[in-house]
């Protein structure tokens, strides 16, 4: 899978404001694809980390974390109920699409397409962007005083 800047999320979330069904399919597709890669990363995180190879190097923000381990059940979460919301005869066909996408060399055909449709409303509404995802935890929203 290509590099995916998780910048934007300026229309995560929010007002949609596509006009067309061509531009609904771009922004659902950015958002699965964005989710899939940050559970990748966070998949490939060492749980534990006992010491530094790397003296020279000092950020420790390639180890597990709460907001990692929460994130990845999220995600997974997020995909069983989708998938098990649908006939048991579509679940395996779902599921070999969902181990599809998560590889780094996938074609989006019939059933991955489907499968992203899916999966994108539940993922706007659980807020699984990466960049909202993790932002959250750091700047809670205060409510207002009266």
């Amino acid at each position: 899978m290509k590099a995916v800047n998780i910048a934007p999320v300026d229309s995560i979330g929010g007002r949609r404001t596509h006009t067309n069904a061509v531009e609904r399919w771009e922004e659902q597709k950015r958002l699965v694809l964005l989710v899939i890669a940050a559970y990748r990363g966070v998949s490939d995180l060492q749980p534990i980390v006992a010491f530094n190879q790397d003296p020279d190097r000092k950020t420790h923000a390639n180890k597990w974390s709460p907001d990692s381990c929460h994130y990845k059940v999220d995600v997974q979460n997020c995909v069983r109920r989708i998938i098990e919301a649908k006939p048991e005869s579509e679940h395996s066909a779902l599921w070999a699409a969902w181990n599809s996408l998560l590889t780094d060399d996938y074609e989006i055909g019939n059933v991955e397409q489907r499968l992203i449709k899916l999966l994108a409303g539940q993922m706007y509404r659980k807020r699984l962007h990466p960049g909202l995802y993790f932002r959250r935890n750091k700047y809670p929203v205060r409510q207002r005083s009266r």
